[in-house]
């Protein structure tokens, strides 16, 4: 009796193990319906809805940020088309920087213009 219910116990992480191992830790949970910032995305990736919870389009921006849209979004599509282009016609591939830094919004650069101190 003890060695069937060893068994048992056996299969069953034996079955969770295996199946745990399936999933892909890389699959985008939720998709975004936000503007795509098309001057900072350097690559793309299709997510299958294989392994993965839905299909998606998986962008990846300078900084290394990945971004997830549907595949039917037409938005996406678009950039997905330009990233084809410019990979055409790139000799080199884009890299993600890894001393990113964002860019100042609007109104630090109206500061900076006017030299004016931040506001603390």
């Amino acid at each position: 009796m003890m060695n069937l219910h060893h068994s048992i116990v056996f299969l069953a992480s034996c079955f969770y193990w295996s199946t745990a191992a399936s999933w892909d830790p890389t699959c985008c949970l939720k998709k975004l319906n936000g503007n795509i910032p098309k001057r900072r995305i350097v690559r793309y990736t299709i997510q299958t809805a294989g392994p993965c919870p839905f299909e998606a389009i998986i962008f990846q921006t300078k900084c290394g940020r990945k971004l997830c849209y549907g595949l039917n979004m037409d938005k996406a599509m678009e950039v997905k088309n330009i990233i084809d282009e410019k990979r055409q016609k790139a000799v080199s591939s884009a890299e993600v920087s890894p001393n990113c830094k964002r860019s100042p919004g609007k109104r630090k650069r109206r500061r900076q213009q006017k030299g004016k101190p931040k506001k603390q």
